[in-house]
């Protein structure tokens, strides 16, 4: 009995973990069940997220400011911001072939704040209304424009991609994109700058 209490307790300990960490809701419905599972094979009754009652004292409540530094670091958990509504798993391959042409080789953030940057541009009413349409503007993707698009993507340009569908957005709703040191164009530093990853900066 002692140990169906520990291994109980270890697992609330995990899910409080998870549930504050903020990871997207498909990777904790996930890590949800597989702790359900868990308990029902052991009999053991387990604290979900439903049965959490939340903290009301507000008294604890820290402001923290929100900021938009620089960042080229893989270990924060995403931030989900696309709405839940608007799914793109049919257009996997085009995202896939759009962030390998224009980001492999950076972070795996960085792959997937291109790919943020399309479906934003898609969500945005200055430009086309599907993916395809956004990838293939004129002008608007070196790799397009270069032909690194049609390129095989790997793995990592795949999970990026769907990361970015699944609503992960590291550029805080960035509709602009360009690498400082080749960018020629004048008119991009006008813009709102949101974040810098990796090579690119990103921008409203």
């Amino acid at each position: 009995m002692r140990e169906k209490k520990m291994v109980a307790a270890v697992l609330l300990i995990v899910l409080l973990g998870l549930i504050g960490l903020n990871i997207p809701t498909k990777a904790f419905d996930q890590v949800q069940r597989a702790d359900q599972q868990l308990a029902a094979n052991n009999d053991i009754n387990i604290v979900t997220e439903d049965t959490i009652e939340p903290d009301t004292d507000t008294s604890k409540a820290v402001n923290k400011p929100v900021s938009n530094a620089s960042s080229d670091t893989d270990d924060k958990a995403p931030t989900p911001s696309r709405s839940a509504t608007i799914r793109y798993s049919h257009n996997l391959d085009s995202l896939a072939k759009v962030v390998y042409g224009e980001a492999r080789g950076e972070s795996f953030t960085g792959q997937v704040a291109i790919a943020a940057v399309v479906l934003n541009r898609v969500e945005s009413d200055k430009f086309g209304n599907t993916v395809n349409e956004v990838i293939f503007e004129p002008g608007a993707f070196t790799a397009v424009s270069d032909g690194q698009y049609y390129m095989q993507p790997d793995e990592v340009a795949y999970r990026a991609a769907q990361s970015a569908i699944d609503g992960w957005d590291p550029t805080n709703n960035a509709i602009y994109y360009w690498n400082p040191v080749t960018a020629t164009n004048k008119w991009v530093w006008s813009r709102p700058i949101t974040t810098t990853i990796g090579k690119h900066v990103f921008a409203h």
